[in-house]
């Protein structure tokens, strides 16, 4: 529940106010001393939203577990949140919350808990069951495992206790480095608890923890942190979100309930103790670290699943809703009792492909193909906002100084691509628009106007509701978490943002056909007319002449071919132009010997044309906007610069891996001053000239010591990825941001934006281009796969080395480069052609790159296809129409 009180209403109405209950009405006759008491004690608290309110005597703050606005009088010591049913004790003792229903008295003669101490309570209560000579009655021995319920009570009912539990050393603190918790004992104290034959006393840890998580203090922080990642470890509360827990039901609810709750106060915890959690996270071993996302990739996908099932219900039953969205959020078991035969497939949680689980999808009910999740189904979920901001959480600690422990692919939501991503970020970007042109309200009112009339003209797009006159946006997009979205989602995004604007070009340019009588086709397209001896000189002149048509439909003509471009002539273009920019013997790159990576030339006179970067940059710019894959080969720090991001030594490795080694192995060495190092550099330019560089003033004069060999290092790898290279990039970046100026880039990460301009590039020898799938994805013309010519075919296609395979991909689609979300995305065509005039063995195969097809005549025999191949993919050149 997300609904909200003004904080300036002067009379406390519970009527008003349906996520508050009020638990205690205790009167403050000091009420003025009391809210400056609590304003110091928020101050030091982790409270996002704080409000205190002298004049009404009330107080706003923001539920520590979902979120929820709640304000209630300055008086009121003890309140419920109606969201999550989550208690908070507003005292003087602001770090005081109750650790259980009754007092806590420790009892010094039990240990706290570990394994060992675990285990010796067993090995006592087993003692005494084998006394008593009662094996076979199971209800009996369920109750008299007296010692380990008295070292779970004792341990397990008050937070400070459990902060001591687990410790891996007993003189050490909770430090930056480290929560100093032994999670090798506590997944092993867990296990044994697991593997008793009575299950009471796991279920009572649990109530145990349940309850502390009901009644969390204010402020958790670092020091207070261990009982929730201690709480966190259980591996019922993974087993529960995938539907494998062998328990009973009632485990799976309460383990639930712990779930949300733990992600709920780990989102809330302050900025500084986020700090101690990633650092802490970034330090985990890498399977522990996976585990970790999948957990809560675990319960992102049980609610994104949820809010699906609830959307086919509202397709398939229209008005006659059975479900209720609240119902269900906090019912994990909510599919066992649904009585609907055709979402009886979908009791599986884990099951990642809910459509396909429906078979009826395909045949009967094609309305629902293609469905999807819009904002108003999950922009008040609190569940889905809590974990995704952990994630983010999770996701900052992947990227520690020590490097990225895991691929970005890893942090990716499958369910995600069943919501209206494109909703979402239209969502985002319209909210990001409002946020900035609220802040210069006075400088650009007419900005501000302009989103007001936005947001009532499409308020039910923009999932915006309007309460008492006053407009209420959607505060949670999944883009403000993009590292959740996969990579296909991520380009069905650009592809959306691209057609709007090439809509809003044509808009343009049809008014001003009107208005100057020009033909509309000229207006409409970005048309290059190319001649391909001259390829590199027509392209740049034209694109400098027509600077403000290239984020227009792009439409490619070569002069003297009759070939019309839907799509494959612009590929070829792409292609041939980029081949000759990144020739080395251009001047523009240079690549280095080693890696064969490509980077900006250095230039020994500065009065060289840098205009070239900035056409370079375009080029690469229009080749996203327009979904087209180069061959080129770019080292992954080119993308992060185009971020924004600053530059590691990690980055050197990719284009000099011996020096970045070389510098590394310095950082380590001792006595730095018998190398004779001063801060100076030699580099070759790209006329083969060596040229010395300082990299300090008068560096050539500074020697490297021990003591400044860390500055040495870092200047050289600075220098020579950004300060000698600074004005060819500047340029390059402007011109690619000339294209690719909207936020939609940023939803990318460096290594996505480099798969979106190479393309999946993972071909070896070894390894080629995998006929299976592309059997499976193939569409056939007048033909089948059991087809001869087609066996013959896909016989020929096997056998060829990858270097022929990459010509034959060029051949049929106009780029051998595979998708960057893999083979599955081309869009792979075979026709059969029948001629009867018994010339077919003389002809040649013909390919439509603009469709990705391949036609091939009806040949005697695979000798002659093969023949008829080799010469096509070898020696054919341009287009023409046949």
């Amino acid at each position: 529940m997300s609904s909200t009180l003004s904080s300036s209403e002067s009379k406390y109405n519970k009527k008003s106010t349906p996520n508050v209950r009020t638990l205690s009405d205790k009167q403050d006759d000091s009420s003025f001393e009391r809210i400056n008491t609590l304003k110091l004690l928020y101050e030091k608290s982790s409270q996002k939203h704080l409000e205190l309110n002298s004049i009404n005597k009330t107080i706003t703050i923001s539920c520590n577990c979902c979120e929820t606005i709640l304000t209630f009088p300055i008086s009121i010591l003890r309140i419920k949140c109606l969201s999550c049913n989550t208690y908070f004790t507003l005292d003087d003792d602001f770090n005081h919350s109750p650790s259980s229903p009754q007092p806590f008295i420790f009892n010094s003669n039990i240990p706290l808990a570990s394994y060992i101490s675990l285990k010796q309570a067993i090995n006592k209560d087993e003692i005494y069951i084998k006394s008593l000579n009662i094996s076979n009655n199971d209800e009996i021995i369920n109750k008299l495992y007296k010692n380990v319920d008295d070292l779970l009570e004792n341990s397990f009912t008050n937070l400070s206790i459990i902060n001591k539990c687990f410790l891996l050393n007993l003189e050490k603190k909770i430090s930056y480095n480290s929560p100093n918790l032994n999670f090798i004992e506590i997944k092993n104290f867990y296990n044994l608890l697991l593997n008793l034959p009575t299950k009471r006393p796991i279920f009572k840890l649990l109530t145990y923890f349940l309850y502390l998580l009901k009644h969390p203090p204010m402020n958790i922080n670092f020091n207070q942190l261990n009982w929730l990642l201690i709480i966190l470890e259980i591996p019922l509360l993974y087993e529960s979100l995938i539907g494998k827990n062998s328990l009973s039901s009632h485990f799976n609810d309460i383990c639930y309930d712990i779930t949300k709750r733990i992600i709920g106060l780990l989102n809330s915890i302050d900025n500084n103790t986020r700090k101690y959690l990633i650092h802490w996270w970034s330090r985990l071993p890498i399977n522990e670290f996976v585990h970790k996302i999948n957990f809560i990739n675990l319960y992102i996908t049980f609610h994104i699943n949820r809010l699906y099932t609830h959307l086919l219900i509202d397709k398939i039953q229209g008005s006659n809703k059975i479900l209720n969205l609240k119902d269900t959020e906090d019912d994990i078991n909510f599919k066992n009792n649904l009585k609907l035969k055709y979402l009886k497939n979908l009791n599986q949680n884990h099951d990642n492909s809910l459509l396909n689980s429906l078979g009826l999808l395909n045949n009967s009910n094609k309305k629902l193909k293609n469905l999807k999740i819009s904002i108003n189904f999950y922009s008040e979920c609190w569940h889905l906002r809590t974990a995704s901001k952990v994630m983010t959480l999770l996701f900052i600690a992947n990227k520690s100084k020590h490097g990225t422990k895991i691929d970005d692919s890893c942090f990716y939501n499958t369910l995600i691509d069943y919501i209206n991503v494109k909703q979402d970020y239209d969502i985002w970007q319209f909210n990001n628009s409002f946020i900035e042109h609220e802040k210069n309200i006075n400088l650009n009112p007419e900005n501000f106007t302009t989103d007001l009339l936005l947001m009532e003209q499409n308020k039910t797009y923009l999932g915006i509701t309007i309460s008492n006159g006053v407009y209420k946006r959607s505060q949670f997009t999944l883009c403000n978490h993009p590292f959740l979205i996969s990579l296909g989602s991520k380009i069905s995004i650009l592809e959306h943002d691209a057609k709007r604007v090439m809509g809003l070009k044509a808009e343009q340019a049809f008014i001003s056909s009107i208005i100057e009588g020009n033909k509309l086709n000229d207006n409409i397209y970005c048309k290059l007319i190319i001649r391909r001896n001259y390829i590199t000189l027509d392209s740049l002149r034209q694109i400098q002449n027509h600077p403000n048509d290239l984020k227009k439909i792009l439409k490619i003509e070569f002069v003297n071919e009759p070939g019309i471009d839907a799509g494959g002539l612009k590929k070829e273009w792409f292609l041939l132009l980029t081949k000759e920019l990144f020739d080395s013997n251009k001047g523009l790159i240079t690549y280095n010997n080693e890696s064969n990576m490509a980077y900006f030339a250095i230039f020994n006179n500065q009065n060289y044309n840098h205009e070239l970067f900035y056409l370079l940059g375009v080029i690469i710019g229009m080749a996203i906007y327009n979904s087209i894959i180069l061959d080129i080969k770019f080292p992954k720090v080119i993308y992060n610069k185009l971020l924004g991001h600053h530059t590691t030594i990690d980055d050197l490795s990719e284009i000099e891996p011996s020096l970045s080694k070389n510098l590394k192995k310095l950082s380590k060495m001792k006595n730095i001053e018998d190398l004779n190092l001063n801060f100076e550099i030699s580099i070759q330019d790209n006329n083969k000239e060596i040229k010395k560089y300082d990299l300090i003033p008068d560096g050539s004069n500074i020697t490297v010591t021990d003591s400044n060999k860390l500055e040495y290092i870092n200047k050289y790898y600075k220098f020579l990825l950004d300060d000698i290279v600074d004005i060819q990039f500047s340029q390059f970046f402007k011109g690619f941001k000339s294209i690719m100026g909207s936020n939609v880039l940023s939803l990318f990460s460096p290594s996505e934006i480099q798969k979106l301009i190479i393309g999946d590039d993972n071909l070896s020898e070894t390894s080629k281009y995998d006929i299976e799938i592309l059997k499976s994805i193939t569409k056939f013309n007048n033909c089948s796969n059991n087809d001869p010519i087609i066996i013959w075919f896909w016989n020929y296609f096997s056998n060829l080395s990858l270097v022929d395979q990459r010509k034959l991909m060029r051949f049929i689609t106009g780029s051998d480069r595979i998708p960057a979300t893999g083979l599955t995305s081309i869009q792979f065509k075979v026709t059969k052609l029948i001629d009867n005039s018994n010339k077919t063995t003389e002809r040649l195969p013909i390919s439509h790159t603009c469709f990705n097809e391949i036609c091939l005549w009806q040949y005697r025999s695979k000798e002659v296809l093969k023949q008829k191949l080799d010469l096509a993919i070898n020696e054919s050149e341009g287009f023409a129409l046949r």
